[in-house]
């Protein structure tokens, strides 16, 4: 069924953006300081100052911070569309290795009988 395939793929894709936010959260505060983006994104080829650039155009309510909402609905696409093809690509990447390594925990789970924990 389509709309089960759909709103499996919505599910992971949530999955992932939480994940991909907790690890650029570093100090588990729920929001992104402009040193945690930036330390989130050197790995990606960015520069401090164009760290600087999107983290001014993400943080949509001018507080200082990067909230989960503003990461998901701004920084991840400015970080997507990107700066250059090569970026957006690492970043794919990063996401395409997470996303393997659910699926991977997920068929784990299910050849195991469905422990009480999830994947």
């Amino acid at each position: 069924n389509t709309e089960v395939a759909l709103d499996r793929a919505e599910i992971h894709m949530s999955i992932l953006e939480q994940e991909l936010f907790s690890q650029f959260d570093t100090d588990g505060d729920t929001n992104l300081s402009v040193e945690e983006v930036r330390k989130g994104l050197l790995p990606l080829g960015y520069t401090a100052e164009e760290t600087l650039d999107i983290v001014s155009a993400a943080d949509l309510n001018q507080d200082g911070v990067i909230s989960f909402d503003e990461f998901r609905h701004s920084l991840l696409g400015m970080i997507s569309d990107g700066l250059s093809a090569r970026r957006a690509n690492m970043l794919s990447k990063c996401v395409e290795e997470e996303r393997n390594r659910w699926d991977r925990a997920e068929r784990k789970w299910y050849q195991e009988g469905f422990p009480d924990h999830s994947p």
